[in-house]
This record gives structure tokens, C-alpha cells and sequence, in this order.
């Protein structure tokens, strides 16, 4: 969680800081509220990415159920890309940047069509590292038990020696004292 809030809240800052200098380079009045906009954009993906997280944890890409567990993710990307559109017609609304003249339905819709690439590109790279950190740690648990089973097997190994041992020094043992008595 903290990565991903780190990665948003710095993807946020960095776009908000393009931002005002692209503003400040082409010799205009910086638009704060273009600034916030575009910042709260990340923040707003950022907020939505447990979604991702959560569907890739419940629904895993493997063998048994893959088909079914792709289509849930193609409709959670979907469900992104409407939150995200959804969100930022909010946003737009409340800093006071929505497009004048324009209905809420079509700026929604906008919204949806220039997001969809993106959140799902996007919903798709987290799913992506999701399931390669999770089978970087299956697989470093497996070499952990796997050493754990050499180390078991070795001390097997060293412990049938032992008791193959035992008995011969055993063996010498008693036929050294049986020559010394006689």
C-alpha cells in the first residue's frame, strides 16, 4: 500500500509541477486550478488501485478458473476506467474546470473514452506486478523448504551413517578386550 501511494502521490506531484511550468514557459497565468487537476488526477487513480490489488488477490490468473478469473479482470478494468471518468467529471466540477455548454452525460462519456486506454493499461500493469511479486515469494518459499528438505535429508543421511558406525566400533571394541583376556 505504501508503494502505491508513494508512486501516486509522486506521479501527482510531478504532473502538477509540468504543469504550472508548461504554463509558466508558454508566458501565462499559472491556473491553480489546472495544477490541482492535474495532480488529483493520480491521486484519484492512486484511491482506485485497491480495486486492482483486491481483484488480483480473489480472482488469481491460473489454471483452473483462468478464463473466468480474465473476464473478471477485463470488467474490474472497466470499473476503473468508469470510477476514474467518474471521479474526475467530479473533480472538474468542484474546482470549476468542466467544460461550459457541455452536459454532464457527454463530458462523463468524454471522459470515459479518453480514460479507457489508460486506466486499463494502467489496471493492468498493477495486476501485473501484483502477480509477479506473489510469485516471487511462492517461489522464494519454495527454495526455502526445498533447502529445508537437502538440510532434513542430509542430517538423514548423516544419522544412517551413525548408527552404521556405531555397531563396528562397537564390534572392535569388544573383540580388542576379548583378546586382552585371553
Amino acid at each position: 500500500w505504501i508503494v502505491i501511494a508513494a508512486v501516486c502521490l509522486v506521479t501527482a506531484v510531478l504532473d502538477g509541477v509540468q504543469t504550472y511550468m508548461q504554463a509558466r514557459i508558454a508566458g501565462e497565468a499559472v491556473s491553480w486550478r489546472a495544477v490541482i487537476w492535474q495532480a488529483s488526477e493520480w491521486l484519484i487513480l492512486g484511491a482506485l488501485t485497491p480495486i486492482t490489488y483486491h481483484l488480483s488477490r480473489r480472482f488469481p490468473l491460473r489454471r483452473p478458473r483462468l478464463a473466468g478469473n480474465v473476464f473478471v479482470h477485463v470488467c474490474g478494468a472497466l470499473t476503473l476506467c468508469l470510477a476514474w471518468a467518474g471521479a474526475g467529471v467530479a473533480m472538474r466540477l468542484v474546482l470549476g474546470t468542466s467544460w461550459q455548454g457541455v452536459s454532464l452525460s457527454r463530458q462523463l462519456a468524454s471522459w470515459i473514452l479518453i480514460s479507457l486506454p489508460w486506466s486499463v493499461f494502467i489496471y493492468f500493469a498493477v495486476l501485473g506486478c501484483v502477480h509477479a511479486f506473489t510469485y516471487f515469494l511462492e517461489a522464494r518459499e519454495r527454495e526455502t523448504q526445498a533447502a529445508r528438505l537437502g538440510a532434513q535429508l542430509a542430517e538423514a543421511r548423516l544419522g544412517a551413517l551413525r548408527m552404521q558406525l556405531h555397531p563396528h566400533f562397537l564390534f572392535n571394541s569388544l573383540n580388542a578386550v576379548a583378546v586382552l583376556v585371553r
